[in-house]
């Protein structure tokens, strides 16, 4: 298991406002007349879709899920009537809506539906590249990434053919795939595609907006994953910088989360606790106890408290985080495997060999079932130093082998986070008499720990 202060830096579900599609089944449409009928502008459908349709922005934007939904569904009402021209406008801000609430299936059956809608005649053709956009967003929820990047190719042809389209559209595009780049661990990708969302936002003077500071904390959760730790930990403190001020929302409780996670990585876990408690509580404020953003955190901040050595704590919210997770995410999701890795180095912290190996293989028969990602090869390398703890050394030295095969190839021979199961690798091949290749791993180790003496003294 990595050392305590190397605090595994979670792949979070992009927190950009991902728009999704419901359509609303007439009896939820049908709400009883409310103080704002009354205040609707005079006019016809039209006029009241476009009404009602803001003030479920409001409501959404305040908290208020369940009257959002209403509010949506009367909208769409309205504008059946008259076949106004917004119509799969409405649509996407209500899956908006049901995007943030984790109801995938929902979402994805209307965001379809919207994509139909988008290519009627007399609907804005704008509201096809946005469809497509959010439609991505929901595959990405689920971890269907596969099937979520070709949308988003298709939306930037459609995106770039459109002469009118601001770059600050396009910007925010970029930061979707980047994030979508950054989670398949295509880094290269990553940091060019992010750098050109920066680079579109500058040239339409809108580097300061509230776009630009989520391509920003895209931006150092880039840095992150690349090991670029003092880099990524600037440019996210600069983003937590800009947004406070602001209206606390998901954005800047993601800021926070990314922020935490990378001083955390860098063993500062007492600094990385308070802003991860701030950002749960943004997360629960706008989204409700049981969303998957809240189990993130609360996960995150379980790791936090087993680096500061505070395992009741920390196990306690680590398994409320996995039954958030196990009950509002498809089955098979990677993340519950990320979940049980996180429980298994809880337990084996406190010398639970045979409650960590049980959580271990499930979570390895999880990942095991997708290509292989360095999820896979953490968990089989936590493995490998459960069976050594156990003096069950054949197993052990499968398990590194096969994990630590993984990870070389997805975060490359010379990354820092190695470095533990290296060692503990070549004490097992060691004890079985392997000595050249005990060797080539110490010699692995120690040009890793040469680098890192070079980049603290530079």
């Amino acid at each position: 298991m990595a050392a305590p202060n190397q605090v595994v830096l979670l792949r979070h579900v992009s927190l950009l406002k991902q728009i999704a599609l419901l359509l609303f089944v007439g009896s939820l449409c049908r709400a009883q007349t409310t103080l704002f009928d009354r205040t609707l502008p005079a006019g016809g459908p039209d006029v009241n879709a476009d009404a009602l349709n803001r003030h479920a922005a409001e409501l959404e934007r305040l908290g208020r899920s369940a009257e959002a939904q209403v509010e949506y569904g009367r909208a769409l009402n309205a504008c059946r009537e008259s076949r106004c021209p917004f119509q799969a406008a409405i649509l996407n801000n209500l899956g908006s809506l049901f995007q943030a609430m984790a109801r995938y299936q929902d979402a994805e059956s209307v965001l379809r539906q919207a994509i139909e809608a988008s290519s009627a005649n007399g609907q804005d053709p704008s509201s096809l590249p946005v469809a497509l956009v959010n439609l991505a967003a929901v595959y990405r929820a689920q971890a269907r990434n596969a099937e979520a990047a070709p949308l988003y190719d298709r939306a930037l042809k459609l995106r770039q053919a459109d002469t009118a389209t601001p770059p600050r559209d396009i910007a925010k595009l970029l930061t979707h795939m980047a994030a979508l780049a950054r989670d398949t661990e295509n880094l290269p990708r990553a940091e060019d595609l992010i750098r050109q969302a920066l680079e579109a936002f500058r040239a339409d003077g809108s580097l300061q907006s509230p776009e630009a500071l989520v391509s920003l904390v895209t931006q150092g959760t880039i840095l992150a994953a690349e090991q670029k730790l003092p880099e990524a930990e600037a440019t996210l403190q600069s983003a937590v910088s800009s947004y406070r001020g602001q209206p606390q929302g998901l954005d800047y409780a993601a800021a926070l989360s990314s922020l935490a996670d990378v001083i955390a990585a860098r063993g500062r876990p007492k600094e990385a606790e308070p802003l991860l408690r701030e950002a749960i509580a943004v997360w629960t404020m706008l989204l409700g106890a049981d969303h998957p953003f809240v189990a993130s955190g609360l996960m995150n901040l379980g790791t936090v408290l087993k680096a500061r050595r505070r395992y009741e704590e920390a196990e306690a919210l680590m398994n409320r985080a996995a039954n958030i997770d196990a009950h509002t995410l498809p089955e098979g999701h990677p993340r519950i495997a990320v979940d049980l890795n996180d429980q298994a180095g809880l337990l084996l912290a406190r010398k639970r060999y045979r409650d960590a190996e049980a959580l271990l293989l499930r979570a390895a028969a999880i990942l095991e079932k997708r290509p292989p990602t360095s999820d896979l090869g953490r968990i089989l390398a936590n493995l490998g130093e459960v069976y050594r703890l156990e003096k069950r050394l054949p197993e052990s030295r499968e398990n590194f082998a096969r994990g630590l095969k993984i990870l070389n190839a997805t975060w490359g021979p010379l990354d820092p986070r190695l470095l533990t199961w290296l060692n503990n690798y070549a004490t097992v091949l060691r004890a079985q008499e392997e000595y050249t290749e005990a060797g080539k791993l110490e010699l692995q180790a120690t040009r890793i720990r040469v680098l890192e003496a070079r980049r603290r003294a530079a």
